[in-house]
């Protein structure tokens, strides 16, 4: 896949460009596809690069299927061979670059005075720094961007006792940092919190993740902690519970949400399929009436799987509760038990979900908390889907992977509709 990209070093207000005999392009390499938030294959790049030497301290954003870089320190990138600092906003730079690539140039220039998120404005980066450094007291603390996009920038800091990590979050996932100081009961260990930056420091743990070990026992030791956090949240109403983001099973799954999720998804679906899900929407509502458990309420982790569970000293962790928010607690379990399901047996999935369900049986006998289960998984998609197109997606606009989470959701519905409606006839 080739990337392109957008350098500019705001102090002097130039951007940087190859040379191509007469013409400029943008700089650019080919390699395989990674994630939009990953930030290590560009400093790769540009650090080992003949031409340039880029400092680390860069921030990018997707333009079309470009990335915008911001250098965020004085540090300017080294001029070499073959390339060219200039102003982008000359005239002769538009002249100079081919036209799919002026029009990406013009589109940046357009974007320039539009509100971004605080990690990607010059001099922020700075202020995260010395923060971290006080509060972790090291002066010396080497800082690395690791991840940086809408949803978010991490940062590792080495320093000479025990590594951490600083993230920043949207406004969006403000609760993060205090849901997941929280949570450090079984999750990283949260240092310190800059409640006004929605920025925190978490002590990193070493180990590997979740979704490559093979040891059925770690996946059902997770889903047992999810459990017990779940729990002490649910039964915690006193101070110390964070505030989270209130999502209910019956305003979320209503009637009226799920019209109106569709339409604005309609442009991404054939026509054939906003009528099958459209018309699915009565069977869908009547379907959550069937939850004898609808009014459990507790913390959604919003994105639990392998990925966002690390081992550490043969003990599961859980971390990245950015979406988490309050509803109900099964919806955390279903993604996670189709990955145990994928990478073992569906005996095992079970097992899994029955040491699950045995932490919520002061609620309904057990048999009742598996059939309830069952609704669940063919509600999942579509609550997930409208939280993210009604709550998620208006904050902080079309991000990388709207496509690839909108798609899964709304295939996964269709996939449903019929399983939904032979449920309610059954």
């Amino acid at each position: 896949m080739l990337y392109q990209f957008l350098v500019y070093h705001q102090p002097s207000k130039t951007m940087l460009f190859d040379i191509s005999g007469d013409s400029l392009t943008l700089p650019s390499f080919t390699r395989k596809e990674f994630h939009a938030a990953e930030t290590t294959p560009i400093h790769t790049f540009f650090t080992t690069s003949t031409a340039t030497r880029m400092c680390y301290n860069a921030k990018r954003r997707t333009v079309g299927s470009f990335m915008r870089w911001k250098c965020l320190t004085a540090n300017h990138l080294t001029i070499m061979q073959k390339r060219l600092w200039t102003s982008p906003f000359s005239k002769n730079a538009l002249l100079q670059l081919e036209k799919s690539e002026a029009e990406v140039l013009k589109k940046w220039k357009a974007e320039l005075k539009k509100k971004t998120f605080p990690w990607s404005e010059y001099g922020f980066r700075s202020e995260i720094e010395s923060w971290a450094k006080t509060v972790l007291n090291d002066p010396d603390a080497f800082f690395q961007q690791i991840r940086s996009w809408e949803k978010g920038g991490l940062l590792k800091v080495t320093i000479s006792q025990q590594n951490a990590y600083v993230k920043v979050v949207p406004p969006v996932f403000k609760h993060e940092p205090l849901v997941q100081k929280y949570m450090d009961r079984y999750g990283p260990e949260v240092l310190a919190i800059d409640s006004s930056k929605h920025a925190y420091v978490m002590r990193e743990m070493r180990g590997e993740l979740l979704g490559n070990s093979l040891a059925i026992a770690y996946w059902e030791e997770a889903a047992r902690r999810l459990a017990q956090l779940q729990r002490a949240f649910s039964e915690d109403e006193g101070r110390h519970r964070p505030s989270i983001p209130d999502r209910s099973l019956d305003e979320v799954i209503s009637a009226p949400m799920l019209i109106s999720t569709v339409q604005a998804v309609q442009n991404w679906i054939a026509p054939k399929e906003v009528i099958k899900l459209l018309a699915n929407v009565p069977a869908v509502v009547s379907l959550l009436s069937l939850l004898k458990t609808k009014q459990l309420q507790s913390i959604d982790h919003g994105d639990f799987f392998g990925g966002n569970v690390i081992i550490e000293n043969d003990e599961p962790f859980l971390y990245d509760w950015s979406n988490s928010c309050l509803t109900h607690p099964f919806l955390s379990l279903v993604h996670f038990l189709e990955e145990v399901e994928a990478e073992f047996l569906k005996s095992d999935s079970e097992d899994v979900l029955h040491e699950y369900l045995q932490h919520w049986t002061h609620v309904e006998a057990f048999e009742v908390l598996q059939d309830d289960f069952a609704i669940m998984k063919l509600l999942q998609p579509i609550f997930y889907l409208v939280v993210h197109v009604q709550f998620i997606m208006p904050v902080l606009g079309q991000t990388a992977e709207d496509e690839d989470i909108i798609d899964h959701y709304l295939t996964e519905w269709s996939s449903n509709v019929y399983e939904i409606d032979h449920r309610l006839k059954g």
